[in-house]
């Protein structure tokens, strides 16, 4: 089994470009191990990565491969790595005509589409025909053999062939990813969790955006039950499908700290030195974890602890900085994320 993966912003990283690509790598074959795949290597080739399965049946190139043994589980993980565009089940031959002709057949079996394209690109440029000139010779092939007709516009199936470093790739069916960053190119944070909608969240695009997080969940057992501290392990759980390394999870007790600031400070004030403790806490928490600053679920003007004003006030009392991914979010916009998976556990919390 081969797929082919194409990575976007990974392509802009100048002479850093091998580092996130190694990481990338890296990524991918952990999470393919910790989902059971573990015979597979990945490897950087021209602007993509290539990712070689051994021992696995030929791919159903019209059923995205779902139906061969693995590349199931290969599709669920690549669709949550984070720094990939897009991927594909496909093929691998020499670069050369005739090779590609007859491997492109094959991807054309009864009952034929009612249309198709071929869409060639070459990443060098030292190839003795230019990828007009291939797809215009593949397709004339495939229509001679099979009589589907051309239809460059809106086709019923394209067929893909990408030449790379003296090999033709082919596929059919490209499938969407995450995009981002990898898992670790971004340095380290601290996210402050609760078991609501909205700091899962914020932790998924701080992860999205190859930032490593260490989770903090401040509670107040025993005063009250265990089950927010179950609901953020719930939530981590979820979020470890989109990191190829176990989340870690710092929980603190919070009761008497409330319960000592309850009798002292009115009550309008009490949700705004909570935060402030919070942040110093976890300021300590950076030091000890060597994280780079730290992460909340908060949206400006979403509760009257979130106003400009507060948020400073509030943030004054970080000794690292506060970064706040959700602050133009309101709350329709964050629960409309269901597709990260958290949303059901977080509406129990």
């Amino acid at each position: 089994m081969i797929v082919v993966i194409h990575y976007n912003e990974i392509a802009l990283k100048g002479k850093n470009r091998p580092f996130f690509e190694n990481v990338l790598c890296r990524n991918i074959l952990m999470m393919l191990a910790d989902a059971g795949i573990k015979n597979a290597k990945a490897q950087r080739i021209s602007g993509r990565i290539l990712v070689r399965v051994s021992g696995d049946k030929p791919v159903n190139f019209f059923d995205t491969g779902s139906s061969a043994s693995g590349a199931k589980i290969v599709k669920d993980v690549l669709s949550r790595t984070f720094g990939i565009k897009y991927f594909a089940f496909g093929t691998e031959v020499e670069a050369e005509t005739e090779s590609i002709k007859k491997q492109a057949i094959l991807f054309f079996k009864k009952p034929y589409p009612k249309s198709f394209k071929i869409k060639a690109r070459r990443s060098e440029k030292n190839y003795p025909f230019t990828s007009k000139e291939l797809e215009e010779e593949v397709g004339a092939f495939v229509q001679c053999k099979t009589r589907i007709p051309v239809d460059l516009d809106n086709p019923k199936k394209t067929l893909f062939i990408e030449v790379v470093q003296r090999r033709a790739f082919l596929y059919c069916e490209k499938i969407g990813g995450l995009c981002g960053l990898p898992f670790g190119v971004s340095g380290k944070a601290i996210s402050l969790i609760s078991s609501g909608l909205d700091s899962p969240v914020a932790s998924w695009y701080f992860i999205k955006r190859g930032c490593k997080v260490t989770f903090l969940h401040f509670h107040s057992f025993p005063y009250i039950s265990k089950s927010s501290q179950e609901n953020v392990k719930e939530l981590l759980n979820i979020l470890r499908r989109y990191s190829p390394e176990k989340l870690k999870l710092i929980l603190f007790p919070f009761g008497d700290i409330q319960k000592y600031i309850v009798p002292r400070v009115p009550s309008k004030f009490r949700i705004i030195f909570y935060r402030r403790i919070m942040m110093r806490v976890a300021s300590l928490f950076c030091k000890k974890e060597k994280a780079i600053g730290i992460v909340t679920g908060e949206s400006l003007g979403q509760v009257a602890s979130q106003t400009l004003e507060n948020l400073r006030a509030i943030g004054d009392a970080a000794k690292f900085p506060v970064f706040r991914p959700l602050a133009g979010f309101d709350k329709e916009d964050i629960i409309r994320q269901e597709k990260i998976g958290t949303y059901d556990v977080s509406i129990l919390g």
